[in-house]
């Protein structure tokens, strides 16, 4: 089944539709004698249904899209210049270059965006064609010339963004160098927007008493009169209008200003015309932000580069601290029917932030007082730094929450419902911090302590910490033990007290060995070896004892005291007895068995069997 499937997609692979590359590439003439061929197919193709009729159709229609895309050719925008030879400009000469310009950005701007969106329906159009099915084959000449149809699009728009960016490149340049040949009337033009600003405030005015009659009408009647809803439309028109030549105005103002070199007015004014760009409606957004890029752009090229860049600086800041400031005063969300302001969560951080690094630092400063005052309990250093940590911690933590106006007493009532759940989850988790409480109060196990827990964990206790212990082992492993492992399981320390202890190395020799003769041999052995044992402290000599007589050998032990933890030690012992042994004729015993066979009465009927016989033949 799995070669079958295999199979099939190798096939699809090989046999999938790619792009018609044909349907777009090559020269205009070729290409539409192309498209006249196709034409000609369609129109001879003999219809079946109303399906494959309307199919049909829209394949014509593309066919004939593509023959007026061959056909584009990308213009020039025109710019009319009636600036050559003339020492003063009119403010209207200048003003309709101006906004020509503009609006080609706009054109600019709406095409990439278009670009962006064709680019979309490419792709989706080329999955669609290289994936189709085999049931949908019929519409694949559809999804190709439509490919061919956004390909074109796309070359097209190219085209007209690369004319566009000629023609706002020398327009621009045009503007610049002829800029200071207008005349500019300041002071009719602050009258102006004095005026105008003192009518949008009584639009705005006027807006909120149709507002606050349109929910009057909201909740009386449920329903908005249309004489309310115009009125409303009408003040949204006529707010937007004034918008628009406020906008106007104070680009006026804005070239006046560059004109005097004012940076600071010129600066204002751009901040001003921004806040007027955000209010207008959205189908005047985009000449109007045209507008405002090109003074803008002015300013970027023709001021000075670190005046201007400082200055934008500052007012970028003052933005931001501005917008920032409003955010942080917003509240995010009610609780306890107090405003929980973002400013609020702020200084709680940074109250939190600022104790937690404070009991960090108060940690660090405890264990490095350990390395200056040896005298002083390595655990007891731990103990008072951990607890102090927790203290500072728990402070910051309580700070910060009354930092911002919440109660205390309201979250106890939440932390002690949560404390239930909380409890059962961390149960373990206690009771590995109350074990490590008691283990550091015992003194029973202590750092530089060997221990062994049970066959797979033991080694020199490296930290004892709340929650658990860290050992390393023999085979320099680190291990981390929960602390109530070590209080609730039998622990052997070997380096509780006394650091000598004993060990036994058990051995077996045969029966008929001389039992005197073989513990003076390892005795004597043991003695003369290099091994590191205690040999001649009373008490604590080696010596061998015996164990049990087995069923075929001898049972020996020898024991030794040695000092500290040597994982070694037996397994040296345990050579220098078998060299010992072998040196002196001792043989190894192993297990024996004997058998004896009594011969009885029914030893005549198992000699009328096979296995008798051979028995006995044996």
């Amino acid at each position: 089944m799995k070669i079958i499937l295999f199979l099939i997609f190798t096939l699809n692979i090989f046999y999938a539709a790619e792009v018609n590359s044909t349907l777009y590439e090559g020269d205009r003439t070729a290409l539409s004698i192309y498209y006249a061929q196709m034409k000609q197919e369609i129109e001879q193709t003999i219809i079946m249904d109303e399906a494959q009729n309307e199919r049909l159709q829209n394949e014509k229609i593309l066919l004939s899209k593509l023959q007026e895309l061959i056909q584009y050719q990308a213009k020039p925008f025109i710019l009319e210049n009636t600036f050559n030879g003339k020492k003063e400009i009119s403010i209207e000469d200048f003003l309709k270059l101006f906004n020509n310009i503009a609006k080609i950005s706009t054109k600019k701007e709406t095409t990439k965006e278009n670009q962006l969106m064709v680019q979309d329906k490419l792709a989706f159009l080329k999955n669609r064609i290289e994936n189709i099915l085999e049931s949908k084959k019929e519409n694949l000449k559809l999804y190709q010339l439509q490919f061919a149809y956004y390909k074109l699009l796309q070359r097209k728009n190219k085209a007209l963004l690369e004319k566009a960016s000629i023609s706002i490149e020398s327009g621009t340049n045009l503007l610049y160098t002829h800029l200071y040949k207008v005349k500019f009337n300041s002071n009719s033009y602050l009258l102006e927007l004095e005026t105008l600003d003192e009518a949008l405030k009584e639009m705005d005015t006027k807006f909120i008493a149709l507002n606050l009659a349109k929910e009057r009408e909201a909740l009386s009647s449920e329903t908005i009169s249309t004489q309310l809803k115009l009125k409303l439309e009408n003040n949204i028109k006529h707010k937007n209008k004034y918008l628009k030549k406020s906008f106007d105005t104070l680009l006026l103002l804005a070239f006046y200003e560059y004109q005097e070199k004012n940076i600071d007015l010129f600066l204002e004014k751009k901040k001003l015309m921004k806040n007027t760009l955000n209010k207008l409606l959205k189908k005047d957004n985009g000449l109007y932000k045209a507008k405002y890029l090109l003074i803008k752009e002015l300013a970027n090229q023709q001021l000075n580069a670190t005046d201007y860049f400082m200055l934008t600086i500052k007012e970028t800041f003052q933005t931001l601290y501005s917008t920032l400031n409003t955010y942080l005063n917003e509240p995010l969300f009610v609780y306890d029917e107090k405003p929980i302001l973002a400013i609020n969560i702020f200084k709680a951080l940074i109250i939190f932030l600022v104790g937690f690094v404070i009991a960090k630092i108060y940690h660090r400063q405890f264990i490095k007082l350990h390395n200056r005052r040896k005298d002083i309990s390595t655990v007891l250093i731990k103990v008072i730094a951990n607890l102090g940590f927790s203290i500072i911690f728990l402070i910051s933590l309580f700070m910060a929450i009354t930092s911002m106006g919440l109660s205390l007493a309201n979250l106890a009532v939440i932390a002690g419902a949560l404390s239930i759940g909380v409890g059962f989850a961390l149960r373990s988790v206690v009771a590995n911090y109350i074990a490590g409480i008691l283990i550091m109060s015992e003194k029973n196990i202590k750092i530089g302590h060997f221990i062994r827990v049970d066959d797979l964990r033991a080694g020199k206790v490296l930290d004892i910490g709340l929650r658990a212990t860290v050992i390393r082992t023999i085979d320099n492993t680190h291990i981390i033990i929960p602390n109530s492992d070590l209080t609730d399981k039998s622990v052997l320390n070997l380096a509780f007290e006394d650091k000598i202890r004993r060990i036994y190395v058990p051995f077996k020799i045969p029966y008929g060995s001389d039992i005197k003769m073989v513990r003076s041999l390892i005795i004597d052995a043991v003695m003369s070896s290099d091994i590191k044992l205690l040999r001649d402290v009373y008490g604590k000599k080696p010596n061998v004892w015996m164990r049990n007589l087995g069923e075929s050998f001898i049972e020996l032990d020898l024991f030794v005291w040695v000092e500290g933890y040597r994982p070694s030690s037996k397994s040296n012992l345990l050579i220098l007895i078998h060299e010992t042994l072998l040196k002196n004729n001792i043989q190894m015993p192993y297990p024996q068995l004997d058998l004896h066979l009594k011969k009885t009465k029914s030893s005549a009927i198992l000699d009328k069997n096979i296995l008798g016989s051979a028995i006995r033949k044996l």
